[in-house]
Formats: C-alpha cells, structure tokens, sequence
C-alpha cells in the first residue's frame, strides 16, 4: 500500500489512519491497566514501549522514515 500510494504522492490518509490505528492500540493498554485493582507499572511501561518500537521499526523501515508517518508518530506518542 505505502509504495502505490507513495507513487501517487498521497500518504497523508494512510499516515493518518495509521495514527488513529496507534492511538487505539495505545489507548487499549491504558484502559486495560486502569481496570486492574493495582496498577502493575512494569507491564504497563514494558507494553507500551513494545508497542512504540514495534511501530517505530515499521515506519523506519518499510516506510523508508517518510516525514508523514514519522510526525504521526510523534504525535501518538505525546
């Protein structure tokens, strides 16, 4: 998808839908946490950075670090 759309020069909705997919997945661990009793920090910590370099190793390498997708990073992670 990210080659086809990138030979028409329109990224920006694939950049956008996959910043709204992060923050779903993101959110997910969050409520996932909050309904426990005791907030287990370590796991919570350990799934979210997984999740960070699981998209960061897919946007720096099978979308060649693309401005877009990088800045979509950027904003799911603040």
């Amino acid at each position: 998808m990210y080659r086809l759309f990138a030979r028409i020069n329109n990224l920006k909705p694939m950049a956008e839908m996959m910043c709204e997919y992060i923050t779903n997945e993101g959110m997910g661990i969050v409520r996932k946490h909050q309904s426990k009793d005791e907030l287990d920090t370590d796991g919570y910590i350990n799934e979210l950075l997984n999740m960070h370099e699981k998209y960061s190793e897919l946007v720096n390498i099978h979308f060649k670090k693309n401005s877009l997708f990088l800045e979509a990073m950027k904003d799911v992670c603040q």
